[in-house]
């Protein structure tokens, strides 16, 4: 067999008595969002009003927040900027540690709360949460969101101290979540990618954490990257000097898996430092005119905090599968499953043959367009596993998407969708 074909052919012979399945793929999209919502308690009514509006923009299933003060403040987050119109979220229970708190909202129809667990650091605990999904095909799935709220300020000392609350976290992660989908999300107040903290979770954890943007760099006081400062919203507020959006204090990381593997899987482009078009570097974010918000909107994050929130978006595919018949039925030709799905690098097929004859393999995009196309001659009733590695017929890789594959034989049709994800 030619080296350079995209689908690599092995059979493997099974008994013909079956259930057919009928079997489509559906894919669902989780916007997962961090938020530093500057000190909110009881008290601080005056601001509810802004984070609606931005938390019904966003839309998010996920959302961690940092400098949450008090539970009092979190049920008052949870009753009137969340479920402002109905009780769609629900909250993790309210941990008072020293300082200021975290806190996980969570849309309740789609996302699961298995369990919080504190980590202890000489400021401020880091949270973990354990989370699972209603509607993935896989139900014993779980995936991990932390969120960290590490020392502020520049210095050696400051530095070392973040160094020190992120090595917890390390021990923490690798312990407990070896070849796991984990997030870290939060406020890490690191000013450059050379920081220690942040080379801890890029290069040293035992499943390393990959920046879903890729841009390291010095980003301080940077108009290089004007485009994903997150603090601060404000030049000067109540008389006070916050110097405008020159930092990129808060961050979304994601666990290799988020790349690599099956369940949860990263939407490439869809990392965003909210309300930040890149044209208000030392300005405030309601400056003139923003670009990437409406004014209300840009209001609304000047108002609320001194930070932007962050948003990211992962997709995971929901499988309906629904017993037809469980007779002896030799003649029925089934692609049954395609698995990891959403893949980055390759998907496997199983297709059951009925009879002798030759067959048809073929990949399209959405549009209807022929991508690939493989014929195959099979000699018995046999079960095919089929792998494509997601190139074309010109051996050239493909980019993100979702494909048809369809197979065709004698009279019979068959058709899947899976997804590309690079």
């Amino acid at each position: 067999m030619d080296s350079r074909k995209s689908f690599l052919i092995a059979i493997t012979v099974f008994t013909f008595f079956t259930v057919i399945i009928a079997y489509e793929v559906e894919v669902d999209t989780l916007t997962v969002m961090t938020y530093n919502i500057l000190n909110f308690d009881s008290y601080s009514t005056d601001r509810v009003a802004n984070f609606n509006k931005i938390i019904e923009e966003v839309n998010p299933d996920i959302l961690v927040v940092q400098e949450l003060k008090s539970a009092s403040g979190g049920q008052l987050f949870l009753n009137n900027v969340m479920n402002a119109g109905g009780d769609e979220y629900s909250a993790t229970p309210f941990i008072d540690g020293p300082y200021t708190d975290n806190q996980l909202f969570y849309r309740n129809s789609i996302i699961l709360h298995v369990k919080t667990e504190q980590i202890h650091t000489d400021l401020r605990d880091i949270s973990a949460y354990t989370l699972g999904l209603n509607n993935y095909s896989d139900t014993s799935f779980k995936f991990i969101i932390y969120t960290v709220h590490l020392k502020a300020s520049q210095g050696s000392e400051e530095e070392n101290r973040r160094y020190i609350e992120v090595l917890k976290l390390k021990e923490h992660a690798d312990y407990h979540y070896l070849e796991t989908h984990y997030i870290v999300a939060g406020d890490l107040n690191v000013y450059n990618a050379n920081e220690p903290a942040y080379k801890v979770l890029i290069d040293s954890m035992a499943i390393d954490l990959f920046d879903p943007i890729d841009s390291p760099g010095n980003w301080h006081n940077s108009g290089s990257f004007a485009w994903l400062h997150t603090q601060a919203t404000r030049e000067n507020y109540n008389g006070w000097n916050y110097g405008g959006l020159d930092d990129r204090f808060d961050f979304i990381l994601m666990s290799e898996p988020f790349h690599t593997s099956d369940g949860l899987q990263y939407v490439s482009g869809s990392y965003k430092a909210y309300g930040n078009d890149g044209n208000h570097f030392n300005n405030s974010i309601n400056d003139g005119v923003n670009t990437a918000v409406s004014t209300d909107l840009a209001d609304a994050l000047y108002y609320a905090s001194d930070h932007l929130p962050v948003v990211a978006k992962v997709c995971y595919s929901t499988s309906n599968s629904e017993s037809m018949d469980e007779t002896y039925l030799p003649d029925e030709l089934q692609l049954l499953v395609a698995y990891p799905n959403p893949f980055n690098q390759s998907v496997n097929f199983k297709v059951e043959v009925p009879e002798q004859g030759n067959y048809n393999i073929s990949v399209f995009d959405l549009t209807g367009n022929l991508i690939w196309s493989n014929n195959f001659q099979s000699h018995d009733r046999t079960v095919y596993t089929l792998s494509w590695d997601g190139t074309n017929k010109y051996n050239r890789p493909l980019s993100s998407g979702i494909y048809i594959v369809k197979v065709v034989g004698l009279s019979y049709n068959q058709k899947i969708k899976v997804i590309l994800l690079k």
